[in-house]
């Protein structure tokens, strides 16, 4: 299974209890959470995440945002149906 890397920025006094239990409901078990907090905007703070990633996928959260718990599942299957339909891609 690929891993993906959970990217949320963050600034200071943001709760992220919320956000992080909906992540740890996940049906898909294969990811790390990267928790961003260098007190810049949000867009260097994303980018600072990617760099850190180490995951095959990326998914940026912000600290306010809730998953559904097949969330992650359901994007890998339709990564890997696409690969399989169109071909796969890469940067």
């Amino acid at each position: 299974m690929p891993t993906i890397s959970i990217i949320i920025p963050i600034h200071r006094g943001a709760d992220l209890r919320a956000c992080l239990a909906a992540v740890e409901t996940s049906t898909y078990r294969d990811y790390e959470v990267i928790i961003v907090d260098e007190g810049l905007e949000r867009s260097c703070q994303r980018n600072i995440g990617i760099e850190r990633a180490k995951g095959e996928y990326l998914l940026i959260l912000d600290s306010d945002q809730l998953i559904a718990s097949d969330l992650l599942a359901d994007c890998v299957e339709k990564i890997k149906y696409c690969n399989e339909k169109y071909g796969s891609w890469s940067l």
